[in-house]
């Protein structure tokens, strides 16, 4: 998170963060499961919430930005970080992180 939103969002060198990351022995999860949907619909779903936090208050470009990140980080660790498409339904949201979790067990 702090890459996508320090580095993808607010543009910080994106390797001096993992250099800090690595220096302060920060760990590193097995598996990630990034919620992708198109930042035009999550910020539809965030304002149906009501009350905005300060990332969530950010420009379109800013949250543009954060979702590219972490797609670029998704590619660079596909056996890490699993996609599960957040724009269909809740049941197939469902389905997508069970058979990842399965994937992650039968391993």
């Amino acid at each position: 998170s702090t890459i996508a939103y320090q580095g993808g969002g607010r543009g910080l060198q994106i390797e001096k963060i993992q250099s800090m990351a690595n220096i302060l022995g920060f760990p590193e999860p097995s598996i990630t499961l990034l919620f992708d949907l198109p930042v035009e619909m999550a910020l539809q779903r965030i304002n149906v919430r009501g009350l905005l936090d300060r990332f969530e208050s950010e420009s379109l470009d800013f949250h543009k930005r954060i979702r590219e990140e972490y797609l670029n980080l998704a590619s660079r660790y596909p056996n890490r970080i699993k996609i599960i498409d957040s724009s269909v339904t809740q049941e197939n949201v469902s389905k997508q992180i069970e058979q990842v979790i399965e994937e992650v067990i039968l391993k």
